[in-house]
């Protein structure tokens, strides 16, 4: 975690959730989910900073803005409701869904981390335009 960061650390774990308990459909698994992620949740919820990304200064770590959303919505879908993940997803959801912003965030880089951010955008932008109730 040193070498990676502890967000794109986090991007990844996250991504191997979701796939465990998508494709296992094994209720233990559920179960250790459910019982584990709250406490990643609240740390997620805590290390967001005010303009709604997460990013710790590293470079690489500016992408994962878009995965940690995706979680998000996921967590919040697939074990109920919650108004401050919600929030938290909103807040995060606004340098997208403005066009003005994303020269602020590194959208048009042309750097290897903007290009990984924006292949791995598709899937969380989709989310967000699927699940109505994250946007503002």
């Amino acid at each position: 975690m040193q070498r990676e960061g502890p967000l794109r650390v986090a991007a990844y774990v996250q991504e191997g959730w979701i796939a465990a308990d998508a494709w296992l459909e094994d209720p233990a698994v559920e179960r250790r989910l459910r019982k584990a992620l709250p406490r990643h949740v609240a740390w997620l919820l805590r290390t967001q900073r005010p303009d709604g990304s997460w990013d710790t200064g590293r470079d690489e770590e500016t992408t994962r803005t878009l995965p940690i959303v995706g979680f998000l919505v996921w967590y919040d879908q697939r074990f109920g409701p919650r108004a401050d993940v919600r929030a938290a997803v909103q807040r995060a959801s606004a340098a997208f869904a403005d066009t003005e912003r994303w020269s602020a965030i590194g959208w048009f880089r042309n750097d290897e981390h903007a290009e990984v951010m924006r292949a791995l955008a598709g899937r969380p932008l989709a989310t967000l335009a699927a699940n109505r109730f994250v946007m503002p």
